[in-house]
């Protein structure tokens, strides 16, 4: 990590990142640590392009995740791509990055009819995948797996939450006062109790519960696809589905290769897994749970029959949306017009400029 970061930031938010990202490091080993220094090499490319901007601007900047501010609005975020973690986001406060305002900014973009292709150049997974390749039924859905310990609120369930361009939060029990988008930090004790009063529930969990249950009671295959980011507490989660006997011969889980478990399945669906960015690349009907970067064009769904009514974004829908995400959105760091465009957006935010006005 030193070697990667040797020169100290001249700007405290930076160097608040930097922090940020050497504990994160700490706590990975294997393919994930190797991955994700690779990607703070791609973030340390961007730095070298945000500083000198930054001096110039003197605008405050910081992580997405990184994030302790309470006046977002007044804040630039940015994030590596997902899927594609070389293609960065630098927005005001974090739209498109930590929720999609549903400006629909993308409708009035011109069509490069030729993005698809250029997207394709990238590889569009974030982290490693492995070459395991695995004899797959002739037909089957897709569930990337998340099982994250973001949690929901009982008395606003998942399925009885009107998913509408405002719902871009978590949800939390009023009694708790946790209403708004948070990663809530609590001891383990106290977060046993709340979920023995069944107060909340880890949200991805009920997505992931929803789909097995459904392709148990309509006999569908589908692919549970193993997670980059495995945790004591991920493996301890499919552990307990077993030793429930919810998990048959139609749920199967599996750390094969993601690209090759997309190009073969019927429907991707996930919590909110960017594997449907690639799906909607690789033109396969897809669907989330929950509110991405993408949910402008591709269906938010309560529950996994939903998706029976879904098919294929229609093309010229398709082009907009990622001709708008690739030249307007999104910065390769990499291009010749990387510094153009990351000045482009700090100049326009300091000027008072916000998401609309910078991205349309």
């Amino acid at each position: 990590m030193r070697l990667i970061f040797k020169e100290s930031s001249r700007f405290p938010s930076l160097k608040e990142n930097y922090k940020f990202l050497e504990d994160a490091l700490k706590r990975d080993e294997g393919t994930l640590r190797q991955s994700k220094i690779k990607n703070l090499i791609h973030i340390k490319r961007f730095h070298e392009l945000l500083e000198p901007i930054l001096k110039k601007y003197n605008v405050p900047v910081l992580m997405a995740d990184v994030n302790k501010q309470k006046n977002l609005n007044n804040i630039l975020f940015y994030r590596g791509g997902s899927p594609v973690y070389s293609l960065f986001t630098l927005t005001p406060g974090g739209q498109y990055i930590n929720y999609n305002p549903f400006y629909h900014l993308w409708k009035n973009h011109k069509i490069d009819y030729d993005i698809v292709e250029k997207i394709q150049h990238y590889d569009m997974n974030r982290y490693a995948q492995p070459k395991i390749e695995i004899k797959l039924p002739e037909k089957y859905d897709l569930f990337p797996l998340n099982l994250s310990n973001h949690l929901y609120g009982f008395s606003e369930h998942p399925s009885q939450i009107n998913i509408n361009k405002n719902d871009h939060r978590y949800y939390f029990n009023r009694e708790l006062s946790m209403i708004g988008r948070s990663r809530v930090e609590r001891s383990m004790n106290k977060t046993n109790r709340l979920f023995e009063k069944k107060y909340v529930m880890p949200r991805d969990e009920w997505a992931t519960r929803d789909a097995i249950k459904y392709a148990t009671e309509n006999k569908r295959y589908t692919i549970f696809k193993k997670s980059h980011v495995v945790t004591p507490n991920y493996i301890k989660k499919w552990s307990d589905f077993e030793k429930e006997g919810i998990i048959n011969e139609f749920t199967i889980y599996t750390d094969a290769n993601m690209d090759y478990l997309i190009q073969n399945s019927n429907f991707v669906y996930s919590s909110d897994s960017m594997s449907s960015f690639q799906a909607l690349v690789m033109e396969k009907p897809t669907a989330t749970y929950y509110n991405t970067i993408i949910s402008e064009i591709i269906p938010v769904i309560k529950t996994a029959k939903e998706m029976e009514n879904i098919g294929k974004i229609k093309k010229e829908i398709k082009l907009r949306f990622l001709s708008w995400f690739y030249h307007k959105l999104s910065i390769d760091i990499y291009s010749q017009d990387a510094e153009e465009k990351i000045e482009n957006i700090v100049k326009r935010f300091k000027n008072g400029e916000r998401t609309k006005e910078i991205f349309s």
